[in-house]
């Protein structure tokens, strides 16, 4: 059975989870922007613990389409997020691996939020040897139709992960804690045998 669910950026470990779940997913791509949500912010362990990083957007109170949000970049905010996810990840197992890819990912150019969280969730595909079958949607539909799981503003900073949350080591786990439901990054650079084998042997919902 197939999910309609929006893009989030570098999206939580739940994100994953669910579209992992489903043989084929529908990204909202008309739904008008909605504030304080996962679609252009993440969070990632910094050594002071939870920290949520931004991508700021023009227009963010439009009732435009969400393929249509454009982002700001007036601030520098491309290269504080990298040296945020620097500073945190970079005495972490896997970071040396995947940094200049990310580097490169994070100055990524593009007009469109839509356009750059879906840059992201290419890389984190392929970087976990998942294939997450995609679709875009062409129209706003308040309900879902017949047959899809309606998954949109199910995930969201307001609230708990509600799944059974993996357990792996985290850098900064001695001074804060297990944080769990992080950017997928979190668990990449921290276990990426683990996360590989946690997607690879997840069981689909037909």
């Amino acid at each position: 059975m197939p999910a309609l669910i929006e893009l989030h950026y570098l999206p939580c470990i739940e994100y994953l989870h669910v579209l992992n779940a489903y043989e084929k997913v529908f990204f909202e791509t008309q739904e008008h922007f909605v504030k304080q949500t996962w679609r252009n912010r993440c969070r990632i362990y910094g050594a002071n613990g939870p920290q949520d990083l931004i991508v700021p957007v023009k227009n963010k109170s439009a009732k435009i389409p969400a393929k249509d949000i454009e982002i700001a970049y007036g601030k520098n905010w491309q290269h504080n997020h990298f040296m945020s996810v620097h500073s945190a990840y970079r005495s972490s197992p896997y970071y040396d691996y995947y940094e200049e890819e990310i580097r490169n990912l994070f100055f990524k150019q593009e007009k469109y939020l839509f356009d750059y969280n879906l840059l992201w969730l290419d890389w984190i595909t392929k970087t976990l040897r998942i294939d997450i079958n995609y679709s875009l949607t062409e129209e706003y539909q308040r309900a879902a139709e017949p047959g899809i799981v309606d998954l949109r503003n199910t995930i969201s900073p307001k609230r708990s992960a509600e799944f059974k949350h993996p357990i792996y080591r985290q850098v900064f786990e001695e001074k804060h804690g297990f944080i769990p439901n992080l950017s997928i990054l979190d668990w990449i650079f921290n276990d990426l045998a683990g996360v590989r084998n946690y997607f690879g042997s997840q069981i689909k919902q037909i």
